[in-house]
């Protein structure tokens, strides 16, 4: 139940009037279309429209930045942050004592048919990587190419350069 997640601490974003609606009898959103409210001991943001989908089919830099605002006012203190480029999706795993984030390049390139068909995925380069950690990782390696990288740490935060990703990356952090 989403409801108890937010009350036990739990943060959720809820994009569109539709979604925002299941919640209107728990939560007093405020007179602005994007607010965020307190629930128990967490907090619920809401985007009032259906920012997903307007996004999927007109991507504009005010709606990522829109989209952007609220996570970081939601999330403050993200395990990463990737910087370079922002035609990447990055999903963060772990596996056994390792974590491994992925990079996936969605190739939001300027050949892109109106159908959505990528006809061509131009490479990312000079994508940035920050992990938030309270010591020093041993290694981050770079896979394709189990390429180890040079690992600025700093203040809780383990930073890489990435030269290249063409499709798909993973990061595995140890």
């Amino acid at each position: 139940d989403l409801l108890a997640y937010v009350k036990q601490g739990g943060r959720l974003l809820v994009t569109g009037a539709h979604s925002a609606g299941f919640f209107r009898d728990d939560v007093e959103f405020g007179s602005d279309a994007d607010s965020v409210a307190s629930l128990g001991k967490g907090k619920i943001g809401m985007i009032g429209e259906d920012i997903g989908t307007e996004y999927f089919k007109n991507p504009t830099d005010e709606m990522r930045e829109r989209l952007g605002r609220k996570v970081d006012e939601l999330f403050p203190k993200q395990i990463v942050t990737v910087t370079g480029s922002h035609a990447l999706d990055v999903t963060l795993n772990r596996a056994g004592k390792k974590t491994v984030v992925n990079l996936l390049n969605i190739g939001r390139g300027p050949d892109v048919g109106a159908a959505g068909v990528y006809n061509e995925i131009p490479p990312l380069t000079d994508i940035h990587v920050t992990y938030r950690t309270q010591k020093k990782p041993s290694k981050i390696t770079l896979i394709p190419g189990n390429k180890k990288l040079t690992i600025v740490y700093e203040s809780g935060e383990a930073s890489v350069v990435i030269p290249r990703i063409d499709i798909h990356s993973l990061l595995v952090i140890e």
